[in-house]
């Protein structure tokens, strides 16, 4: 496996689908070293840790579902890290 995500709220996929990218970013997204986008290490807001095989990127290890006005907070964190890759990264771009 490449890339791992897994979108459980369906209100997510027309934004992912909207950013037209590859693979979308979850809260915790794992990334191997051989995946042919070279996602950066220095995203602002994000952590990243290193495994042999490739890297996890954390956007948060706080839970956030305590209330609705700190989900959508961390949702748009996560679609403006997309848009950041996005701009930054032009394979991340899916291309028919």
């Amino acid at each position: 496996m490449y890339v791992g995500v897994n979108v459980i709220l369906t209100s997510f996929i027309p934004l992912f689908v909207e950013l037209n990218v590859k693979n979308p970013f979850g809260w915790i997204t794992y990334f191997a070293n051989d995946y042919d986008v070279k996602i950066p290490d220095d995203l602002e807001g994000v952590e990243c840790e290193h495994t042999d095989k490739g890297k996890y990127s954390i956007l948060t290890r706080e839970d956030f579902s305590g209330s609705k006005e700190e989900y959508e907070a961390q949702r748009d964190k996560l679609l403006g890290l997309m848009k950041t890759v996005r701009e930054d990264c032009p394979e991340y771009i899916f291309s028919k």
